[in-house]
């Protein structure tokens, strides 16, 4: 067995650098070279926060404000459709409508994301998706909605949110320097981890005060809060093939950048936009990124993409997660119901799992800041998800109900912002956008689609033996990657040693 003796792990991230040692390590040398990047990123967030940087802070505002309003519209929704129906497969369907548009649509707002500009796309996105809820409001408070009109409405509200869906990690490495980007990826997970404790909350107290419908109408206004950040916020640190595609949004904006990088100036005081430029800019600049006729397919990125292992074991620990836990979260009202509780207890529990998630954000980005392996971080996540899962089947109390669903949250934070952190930053820029929309599809389609499964599950043998079941699937395959991950690791290491032994 090895030795830990004299080596210093302090806190979280060094427990998960000590388990990296236990399963198989490639050499010192070896690992210092792979994890360089990741910890010069990391000592720079330790001297600069992102919260500096003015268009940060407003991106990570309006994630917040934006994300807080889709929560209070997922918990009320799921809320009232589980008492106008009374059963747990309505609720699947209603997690369906909302979330298989993204299986198809989210993988075009990728493309749409490495060709056009994020910032005009958020645009024009935000505010197409405060129709709907807005909508919801109104039928409601006229007494006028039912489950089949509710259902319709959120399917044909649906597909801007999920065009829209890639497009926010693309966004905020805009707003800091190239070596604060792994933070604030990190700190946009944190803040919608916050948003899903504001939201769930909020909507337990509009239920219970001026129903439904406020739910609804906050967060058809949170769209246009997003819209209106976008609108008027110079993203100063956007790359080079980006400058031309967000011409014609800073200028729209009254302002536009001098330079990429540099900060931007009053369009006053710089020289004209040219009507080349201009084009380029609204009608989504063909030439940004690789000529036209450089292009690969879309196919063909998705190939190059696959062939990075950190893609594959992204997507793949992405996709068990979600079919077995994912649909649990999106249906606590079930389980609030099945405990004979009140709207007010769905929001604890759904604030619960974003406490945890938000508990376990600084030691996940410890881990990744110092270069911590991210195949290990996902295994180790969905590990953590089986016995939570199967404690949850069997606890009975508000209290070891939310310690269990906090405990969920942090492994659903590790396991999203592994797979996340991998897609963004380790893949090639021109891929990227294309992996991040398809994973973005793939996930919200499992969970689509495994809700009405699990839907189905707890109304066929009851929730409790449900999440049994669910959690001895989930951390089984969780186990088995990670013994895999061991071996693979082994078998890298006697390669790296055999030439040194020769």
């Amino acid at each position: 067995m090895l030795s830990l003796r004299g080596v210093r792990q302090p806190g979280a991230a060094g427990w998960l650098e000590s388990l990296t040692v236990l399963v198989g390590s490639p050499s010192l040398t070896h690992r210092a070279a792979r994890n360089h990047a990741h910890c010069l990123a990391y000592r720079a967030e330790m001297k600069h926060s992102t919260l500096q940087y003015q268009s940060a802070r407003r991106a990570l505002a309006a994630r917040t404000i934006n994300g807080a309003g889709s929560w209070m519209q997922t918990t009320a929704a799921s809320w009232w459709v589980l008492n106008e129906s009374g059963q747990a497969t309505a609720v699947g369907a209603l997690v369906v409508v909302a979330f298989l548009p993204k299986l198809f649509l989210s993988p075009i707002g990728g493309i749409l994301a490495d060709r056009y500009s994020p910032v005009l796309l958020e645009r024009r996105f935000a505010w197409l998706s405060a129709i709907a809820p807005l909508l919801l409001a109104a039928l409601l408070w006229l007494d006028a909605l039912n489950v089949y009109l509710l259902l319709l409405i959120v399917l044909i509200g649906a597909p801007p949110s999920a065009l829209a869906a890639p497009l926010m990690p693309k966004i905020l490495p805009m707003t800091v320097p190239p070596d604060l980007k792994p933070a604030i990826l990190a700190n946009g997970a944190l803040t919608y981890n916050i948003s899903r404790v504001l939201g769930p909350l909020f909507a337990s107290v509009l239920i219970v005060t001026v129903g439904v419908g406020g739910a609804f109408l906050l967060n058809g206004l949170s769209y246009l809060f997003l819209w209106l950040i976008m609108a008027r916020t110079n993203f100063d640190y956007r790359s080079t093939k980006r400058a031309g595609a967000d011409a014609a949004a800073a200028k729209s904006a009254g302002q536009r950048p001098s330079a990429p990088g540099q900060p931007a100036v009053p369009v006053s005081e710089a020289e004209p936009v040219s009507a080349e430029s201009e084009a380029r800019g609204e009608a989504g600049a063909e030439s940004v990124g690789a000529a036209p006729e450089d292009r690969r397919g879309y196919r063909a990125d998705l190939r190059a993409g696959w062939t990075f292992d950190v893609a594959r074991v992204a997507f793949i620990g992405a996709l068990v997660f979600y079919a077995f836990v994912g649909p649990v979260q999106q249906l606590l009202a079930v389980v609030a119901r099945s405990h004979g509780e009140s709207a007010a207890y769905l929001g604890y529990l759904f604030a619960a799992l974003a406490v945890g998630g938000i508990a376990s954000n600084p030691f996940i980005k410890r881990f990744l800041g110092r270069g911590g392996n991210k195949h290990l971080l996902i295994d180790v996540a969905l590990i953590a998800s089986g016995p939570i899962l199967i404690c949850l089947g069997l606890s009975s109390h508000l209290l070891s109900d939310m310690v269990l669903l906090a405990a969920m949250g942090a492994a659903g934070e590790a396991l999203w912002l592994g797979a996340q952190t991998s897609l963004v930053l380790d893949l090639p820029d021109d891929i990227s956008g294309h992996m991040i929309g398809l994973f973005y599809g793939v996930t919200t389609g499992v969970i689509a689609l495994g809700a009405v499964a699990v839907g189905y599950l707890f109304d066929l043998i009851g929730t409790r033996l449900a999440l049994i079941c669910l959690g001895a699937l989930a951390g089984s395959y969780g186990l088995v990657s990670l013994l895999r991950f061991r071996r693979r690791l082994r078998e890298e290491t006697s390669q790296v040693t055999q030439p040194t032994a020769r």
